[in-house]
């Protein structure tokens, strides 16, 4: 999932195609469990980093403009006259004390936060010079990835219970509305014959004793599972 609908409409058309599955999955399936270590481990890493960030700010801040000054980091990556945007971006990004949800907050992911990780850092630093040393830098670059990936299986999770939730409730209007789609019509065939196997089989095979299949390479699984059963033998 690389970004997450901004309203209904956009939800609508993310999981619309996904809807009128019968056998909705995913892949890998999700660990719920896992899933609950990774958000312990990315909270705690926040928290950690906000306190630093907090009690550090300007003497971070000093520390960048000195950098970028004295052309120790690249001009490019690293421009003085956005040294205090770079800073309201991070106050905005730790103004919370619990983990901020950036669901399409992709600037803040590639490029605000990771301008201050260690790594980041390192590679703009210029020819012959020093990389600007501090604790912050380092606890950013251990928890960026973290919270990229944390972030990820958290949107993933939240559309997959959507569409399961959807598929439910669309088969329950369907059952109420007595209403069919074509999926359905495969599925109460299939079912049909796992409940009455030899009778149903019998009965179709005598009245029709050949199948040909046309573009038998579009065939789908539970269409396959409907002619194997039928004329396997």
């Amino acid at each position: 999932v690389n970004s997450f609908p901004n309203g209904p409409s956009s939800l609508l058309k993310t999981i619309n195609r996904f809807i009128g599955l019968a056998n909705f999955t995913t892949t890998p399936k999700l660990d719920l469990n896992q899933q609950n270590i990774n958000e312990e481990k990315t909270h705690n890493l926040y928290k950690k980093l906000r306190k630093n960030y907090v009690d550090n700010r300007e003497s971070i801040k000093q520390l960048i403009a000195t950098a970028i000054k004295e052309k120790i980091l690249n001009g490019i990556a690293y421009k003085p006259k956005n040294i205090d945007s770079y800073f309201e971006k991070m106050d905005s990004f730790f103004k919370n004390p619990s983990l901020p949800m950036p669901f399409n907050r992709s600037d803040i992911l590639k490029e605000d936060l990771q301008r201050f990780t260690s790594s980041n850092l390192e590679q703009k630093t210029n020819k012959n010079k020093t990389t600007p040393q501090h604790n912050f830098f380092d606890i950013a670059d251990s928890f960026l990835p973290l919270f990229s990936d944390y972030w990820s299986l958290k949107k993933t999770a939240l559309l997959t219970k959507t569409i399961h939730h959807l598929i439910k409730e669309l088969s329950i209007r369907k059952d109420e509305q007595h209403i069919c789609y074509f999926d359905d019509l495969l599925k109460l065939v299939a079912d049909a014959l796992k409940n009455n196997k030899k009778q149903l089989t019998e009965a179709i095979r005598e009245k029709y004793p050949v199948a040909i299949i046309d573009e038998f390479q579009d065939t789908d699984p539970k269409q396959y599972e409907i002619f194997n059963t039928i004329y396997h033998d």
